[in-house]
């Protein structure tokens, strides 16, 4: 993949990217934080991690805001990878932004699994965000999202001001057609959570694509993997839509 990594950090950390355009070029940073608005990236690639951005080591809080993810592919995380430098403290956030047709190994859409030794798993905190037509690549999880740490989903969302987060068609070979939460290394592996609020849309997503038949068990919407020894993993979920 032909890397973009050209922009200098300010005072805070943080490397700044808004209103641009990225055709098979993507960005690639390690440590710091990250900020991307308003951003198109269309068929970017990566023949390992995170075809559109690849984030390692994060520190902090890093944002992708108002962005368009279309067609990209990479081993982990077609769209986006992303790992902190961390065990704690480290958050990306993703809102109004969509995500159509990325494909990966793990993580369609986003991956946020520890890869090299001395990486963690980050907070996911996505809001009001849209997952079309993403898959995995054959053997793999997480049609939409893989993650090891805690993923939320519009979890500020209310009666009154609902959610629009929509995850519609997404595919896993394995488990988890929209989001799988897989277990990571033992070592480095920590308690973690996906919390779902209210009004998230979840519209035939499928699992299980390797059988050519729908195993409730592998998660047609959402996976929870067996944690490792001494830590939990869990689901929390309102006022949630499944269909088909």
């Amino acid at each position: 993949m032909a890397v973009v990594d050209d922009a200098e950090k300010d005072a805070d950390g943080v490397r700044a990217w808004t209103n641009l355009t990225f055709t098979s070029a993507g960005i690639a940073v390690t440590g710091g934080k990250i900020e991307v608005a308003k951003c198109a990236f269309d068929t970017c690639a990566s023949d390992q991690f995170g075809g559109a951005i690849a984030a390692h080591a994060l520190s902090g809080e890093s944002a992708v805001v108002d962005s368009t993810f279309t067609g990209c592919l990479a081993d982990d995380g077609g769209a986006i990878f992303a790992t902190g430098a961390s065990a704690s403290g480290v958050t990306l956030k993703v809102v109004r932004s969509t995500f159509t047709e990325n494909e990966a190994g793990n993580g369609g859409a986003i991956s946020t699994q520890t890869r090299d030794v001395g990486s963690y798993a980050l907070a996911l905190d996505v809001a009001n965000s849209t997952f079309l037509r993403n898959q995995t690549l054959p053997g793999c999880s997480g049609g939409a999202i893989a993650a090891q740490g805690n993923v939320s989903i519009d979890a500020d969302a209310t009666v009154d001001a609902p959610g629009t987060t929509l995850f519609e068609g997404n595919r896993a070979y394995v488990s988890g057609g929209a989001i799988a939460l897989v277990a990571s290394r033992e070592e480095e592996a920590c308690d973690a959570e996906v919390l779902i609020g209210r009004g998230v849309r979840f519209v035939s997503n499928t699992a299980a694509l390797a059988t050519g038949e729908f195993n409730p068990a592998e998660g047609g919407a959402i996976y929870i993997a067996d944690e490792p020894e001494g830590k939990v993993y869990s689901l929390a979920a309102e006022g949630v839509l499944f269909k088909g």
